[in-house]
């Protein structure tokens, strides 16, 4: 982005970019940001273009526990867990 552009987050407030302290808004979750070229006096604010975020942000386990049952010994072995959430395998834990 460049000093001549602005942005908006809702299609109808615009904020002109601040190229030597850059102000967009955070970028890490959800949200649909626009640009475009500033209108200047002797031209119109150019045609936007329009960029969606999405939230890809992993989710945090806090607490993970594992019983076996009293025939399982894994002193000595490796053991895998698959850690799930509704399909597929996020993460694996040797």
């Amino acid at each position: 982005m460049t000093a001549a552009m602005e942005f908006s987050t809702n299609g109808t407030d615009w904020t002109v970019y601040n190229a030597g302290t850059p102000n967009l808004p955070d970028l890490t979750g959800a949200l649909t940001l626009q640009v475009r070229v500033a209108a200047t006096a002797t031209h119109e604010a150019g045609a936007a273009t329009t960029f969606n975020f999405i939230d890809n942000t992993p989710p945090v386990i806090s607490h993970l526990s594992f019983t076996p049952n009293t025939g399982t010994r894994i002193i000595g072995q490796t053991v895998t867990l698959n850690i799930t959430s509704d399909g597929p395998v996020i993460q694996r834990v040797p």
